[in-house]
């Protein structure tokens, strides 16, 4: 992992605990139930949805739109 992120980041890596770094990926990867997208696809407000300059790669665009 640390060849991966490259010199600078793996210095802050050696410093960082490695269960907390553990935990953290791990966590990232289950996600949440329900998922974090459809908690806020259920708010009841106006919502806007920005888009870079190099194009419109959303997943599940058409139902953000919608």
């Amino acid at each position: 992992m640390l060849a991966r992120v490259g010199p600078v980041w793996a210095s802050t890596m050696r410093l960082a605990d490695p269960l907390g770094l553990h935990r953290t990926a791990v966590g990232l990867v289950r996600g949440t139930q329900p998922a974090k997208r459809d908690l806020l696809m259920r708010l009841p407000v106006d919502r806007s949805c920005l888009v870079g300059a190099l194009g419109d790669g959303t997943a599940g665009r058409a139902e953000l739109v919608a």
